[in-house]
């Protein structure tokens, strides 16, 4: 990101705070041009030289209405469009550049707008071709995140939600300079005993730690479609008790149930075995659950 749009960005965030209000002169005044993308309707005032990252209201910037308005309305330039696409992904986007980048050379760093397309919007000027580059997240705004169940890293496309996660290699990720990454407190994880995928918050996993009463855990696990959303982020196996879990027998039967984030089933012994044979509570006649789902049957 460029020094100046750090400095405006901070700039602003005072003025709203104390109250300033930016004062917009004419277009001609400011020596600059009102632009805009034909994708969007956000319009844009762009000074026709760089004059220093420490003045944001002399800084490419979006107009509010009254700000246009208070220029005389005028009709923007709709500047060139370009698109771009990351590895992977279906998504098509649209940018345009600065008309007065600082730089000489025009890079990602000088793209004044863009927008994840819809599928209308870009059969309406063509198809055109997008270049894919991965290095395209500096303007598309990538996040990328880790889960706390594994070390795996994974890109999401901030500027289109519905696009989902994707897992990257340590290549791409030296190729976005090693990005940060966001740790989520939240893994996915399986039990040995059942084939249901589901999350939990990484502090559940040691069984010592109190549950807020009234708390009660999802006991459904996720969908296909969830998982694919993610990125399909490999569960890690669970070998011991959760304090999301119950295991529970009624007094006068042998049979251990389990209910927890993988659902509520009644073990094997094999399946008792894999997650260390933790002692049941035993109930004097109905098996309690520790999900939001109906318990399981006693019998």
């Amino acid at each position: 990101m460029k020094a100046w749009r750090r400095g405006a960005a901070a700039l602003l965030a005072a003025a709203a705070v104390t109250g300033m209000v930016p004062v917009v002169a004419s277009a001609a005044e400011t020596g600059g041009r009102v632009v805009k993308a034909w994708f969007s309707n956000d319009i844009y005032l762009v000074p026709s030289t760089d004059v220093g990252w420490n003045d944001p209201y002399k800084q490419p910037r979006r107009l509010s209405y009254e700000e246009w308005a208070a220029l005389g309305s005028p009709t923007p330039e709709v500047l060139e469009a370009h698109y771009a696409a990351l590895p992977h992904s279906t998504t098509v986007y649209g940018y345009v550049f600065e008309p007065n980048p600082y730089d000489a050379q025009l890079t990602w760093d000088d793209v004044l707008q863009v927008e994840a397309l819809s599928f209308a919007q870009w059969d309406s000027v063509g198809r055109p071709q997008p270049v894919v580059d991965l290095t395209f997240c500096e303007a598309a705004y990538c996040h990328l995140h880790k889960w706390a169940s594994g070390d795996q890293v994974f890109l999401q496309e901030q500027r289109n939600s519905s696009a989902g996660f994707r897992q990257i290699s340590y290549g791409e990720w030296a190729q976005l300079g090693f990005q940060a990454v966001v740790n989520q407190g939240v893994g996915f994880y399986k039990m040995p005993f059942s084939d249901t995928i589901f999350t939990l918050e990484a502090k559940y996993l040691d069984p010592a730690t109190p549950v807020p009463a009234g708390y009660f855990f999802g006991c459904n696990g996720q969908s296909y479609e969830w998982w694919r959303y993610y990125g399909f982020p490999p569960p890690q196996v669970l070998t011991r008790p959760t304090a999301a879990d119950r295991y529970t027998r009624v007094a006068t039967r042998s049979d251990i149930w389990y209910s927890g984030p993988a659902g509520a089933q009644k073990l094997t012994l094999a399946g008792w075995q894999s997650v260390g044979s933790p002692a049941p509570i035993v109930d004097g006649g109905t098996i309690t659950s520790n999900c939001s789902q109906t318990s399981p049957p006693s019998s």
